[in-house]
């Protein structure tokens, strides 16, 4: 996890004043705004636009199953070591190019050293990776609903995706989707399917709406866990990446960046934690809400004031590390090189 100096609510310390209409951290004022939602709006702005101090994180895997998901704060890979020896992370859209390296990459087959960007899914797990390598018809089945304590009973998920036969699957009104309703211990559905592309907690719209993690089972083969949730993840989306099949001994870490996670509790971390950085934010954002030119141009201005600022604390934090060109003469993901500049 990245660590911060700030939070929700020690901007609303330094900063709520700035904005007399909000009288707390969260609760909206008459027009439904609130202070939390500009601190989420500049947020969200923040981490798509560099790769600031704290806003880079690593995790470990282990590639035995074929894939990994990126745990739901994390964005993207922008680095990957195998066993210890760097390697090269492909695109979406390699498979398909003249000079790329097609779909040889297969889930259920030995991984060779890159790793393939396979998207986001809703599920750590994609029921595709669960067909076993000579079957003749992909992995499908119903999906099981399990949730660890009754307070957490009675909430509706809707589920989008696709059916036994190929076709989107619809509820009884011909929306697409379907619902099941969460019962302690657990709950079955009799839809089939092949393949999850969304799901959505849709009631309570409390935040968070789960008091404990709950899981998503597939009945294929057995009871297939696919998914494993926190309570405030309301549309959970992970960065899938192909790995091939890794012994469980070797691990893949990865250096990720962060994805935005909205902040609806005043004890929650803000990363990049700048302060002074946030005081042109939240009047960037501010100016934003105004719809006026003048408003839109006073924007820009601050924007640049607050990247400006994130910049310096870059290189200052930086202190005698210096990036370098990577170069290994015995190619990429040949051995470890300590030293290639």
């Amino acid at each position: 996890m990245p660590s911060s100096q700030t939070n929700l609510g020690l901007l609303w310390s330094y900063y709520g004043s700035l904005f007399p209409s909000f009288t707390d951290p969260i609760t909206p004022n008459i027009s439904g705004m609130s202070f939390a939602k500009y601190v989420n709006l500049g947020l969200e702005q923040v981490i798509n636009s560099g790769t600031w101090d704290g806003n880079v994180v690593w995790t470990a895997f282990n590639g035995s199953s074929g894939t990994i998901a990126l745990p739901y704060n994390m964005q993207t890979i922008i680095g990957v070591d195998i066993n210890g020896c760097p390697q090269m992370v492909l695109g979406t859209f390699s498979e398909y190019q003249e000079v790329g390296p097609g779909m040889t990459l297969k889930v259920t087959q030995p991984g060779c050293g890159p790793l393939i960007d396979y998207g986001e899914w809703p599920t750590q797990k994609i029921i595709s990776s669960l067909t076993p390598l000579n079957a003749t018809s992909p992995a499908s089945g119903t999906l099981t609903l399990t949730i660890n304590n009754p307070a957490d009973a009675g909430i509706t998920i809707r589920f989008f995706g696709i059916n036994g036969a190929g076709q989107d699957i619809t509820d009884a009104d011909g929306s697409r989707g379907f619902t099941m309703v969460t019962t302690y211990p657990s709950v079955t559905s009799s839809q089939v399917v092949t393949e999850l592309g969304y799901i959505e907690v849709q009631n309570p719209t409390s935040t968070p709406p789960f008091k404990n993690p709950w899981q998503l089972s597939l009945n294929y083969n057995g009871s297939q866990l696919i998914g494993s949730y926190l309570p405030f993840e309301t549309i959970p989306q992970y960065h899938v990446y192909k790995t091939g099949t890794w012994n469980t001994n070797v691990p893949i870490a990865a250096l990720c960046r962060l994805k935005f996670v909205p902040v609806t509790s005043i004890n929650d971390p803000i990363v990049p934690g700048n302060l002074n950085a946030w005081k042109f934010i939240l009047q960037a954002i501010d100016k934003e809400m105004s719809q006026t030119v003048e408003g839109a141009y006073g924007s820009k201005m601050l924007w640049q004031d607050a990247l400006n600022l994130l910049n310096q604390e870059h290189r200052s934090r930086r202190g005698k590390a210096q990036y370098h060109v990577n170069l290994n003469p015995n190619g990429p993901g040949q051995r470890p090189v300590w030293s290639s500049h």
